[in-house]
């Protein structure tokens, strides 16, 4: 296996058996590229106290002039580097990435537009974030009533479901190995 690779699965698996995740990380791009009124909405919808904290990386001007227009207070993390981006994925409960372009760090294999991903920092869509996620969660934040339905299973899924859901998968599968395929297929 690549060092490389091998590197990069450390990092997230000593940051995922460490801590559980908590916060919202947000990836704030162009000015013309970015939907802040999708971010707001988003933002309005999870406000149920589950998420206190919201770090953003990217365009900072656009993150001040966001703050100051809604009121809503962000913490900018500065510019990261790959190996930071896959520790700050680690470290948040979910990202954000409001854009148009469907442009987007680590991302560019994944065709979305404007979504939130539960769990990105797994680096995995389904059925590997079942494994180490609470549940799939990828929604279009230009649709509120889906945001809301799939925030609030996320949060209120019972620990008993969760516990068989990932069991069912691993016994079906190697996680290992998927983790390594995607991060292979990730970085070339």
């Amino acid at each position: 296996m690549n060092e490389e690779i091998r590197r990069r699965i450390k990092i997230i698996t000593s940051i995922t058996s460490s801590y559980e995740r908590e916060g919202i990380l947000v990836f704030l791009g162009d000015a013309t590229e970015t939907d802040l009124m999708a971010l707001k909405n988003t933002l309005h919808v999870l406000s149920d106290g589950h998420f206190r904290r919201i770090d953003y990386f990217g365009n900072r001007e656009l993150g001040k002039r966001f703050e100051e227009a809604y009121n809503i207070e962000m913490n900018f993390i500065g510019k990261v580097d790959r190996e930071e981006l896959i520790r700050q994925y680690a470290s948040h409960a979910l990202t954000i990435a409001p854009i148009f372009n469907c442009n987007f760090e680590i991302l560019k294999w994944y065709l979305f537009r404007v979504c939130f991903l539960e769990r990105l920092s797994s680096a995995s869509p389904q059925p590997f974030m079942e494994v180490t996620g609470k549940c799939e969660m990828v929604a279009n934040i230009n649709n509120p009533g889906e945001m809301r339905r799939k925030s609030r299973i996320w949060h209120e899924i019972d620990n008993r479901q969760r516990k068989k859901i990932k069991e069912t998968i691993l016994e079906k599968m190697d996680s290992e190995r998927v983790a390594r395929d995607l991060m292979t297929f990730l970085v070339t």
